[in-house]
């Protein structure tokens, strides 16, 4: 449903799937030291300031490129935003060529990798839509409160014998208690709705 709603939004958003999975790779964030780090993520490329996110290649190269395909075929669909991003290729690539005293041009399939150009389309966009079912609700305050970001929030709720039905396919995931146990998944679905309603009282408009 969340990679529905990412898609019907069209030209205007940058649809991010799961951008924590190769970065954290459990179910669920569990512990404050992992939320902290999640969060911190989340925000820096919600800001599209993909050159202060580490290990940015590899990082990269996993969200754009190998979860999200569908993100890295529409960066290049648009006539206009290609000749936008080809603009900032023969940039980039005067701007290689004088660091590195090189005579030839840097190979178009580097710069695709780049952090730089990611960082490039995603400030093409004037809104983003993330999908992320590795954090709890309350964690979202942190990204609420920041007065930088005119972020927003939805909470999708599927009825859990779906998820688990879902769920039951994941090998990994039948393994995991916090990923395929029923009263936990119930209890998490609990826990959000209560984060729901004290978000809203806190960020009216904001959460839903």
């Amino acid at each position: 449903m969340s990679e529905l709603i990412g898609s019907a939004l069209n030209n205007v958003r940058y649809f991010n799937y799961e951008p924590l999975l190769p970065r954290l790779r459990v179910h669920a964030v569990e512990n404050t030291a992992e939320e902290f780090k999640a969060i911190n993520l989340l925000k820096t490329m919600m800001k599209c300031q993909y050159d202060q996110v580490a290990d940015e290649r590899d990082y990269i190269m996993n969200v754009v490129f190998k979860r999200n395909p569908g993100l890295f075929a529409e960066m290049w669909r648009s006539p206009s935003t290609k000749k936008k991003l080809d603009r900032y290729i023969m940039l980039t690539s005067a701007i290689a060529i004088k660091e590195n005293n090189q005579s030839h041009h840097v190979p178009l399939d580097e710069l695709q990798n780049a952090r730089n150009l990611v960082q490039a389309y995603c400030s093409l966009h004037p809104y983003q839509v993330i999908k992320s079912v590795r954090l709890k609700l309350r964690t979202m305050e942190r990204i609420l409160s920041d007065a930088g970001m005119n972020s927003q929030i939805l909470l999708l709720i599927r009825d859990p014998r779906a998820t688990l039905h879902s769920r039951s396919q994941l090998p990994w995931c039948t393994k995991n208690k916090q990923c395929y146990t029923p009263q936990v998944v119930c209890q998490n679905m609990l826990e959000d709705y209560v984060s729901l309603k004290n978000l809203n009282d806190l960020f009216p408009g904001r959460v839903k």
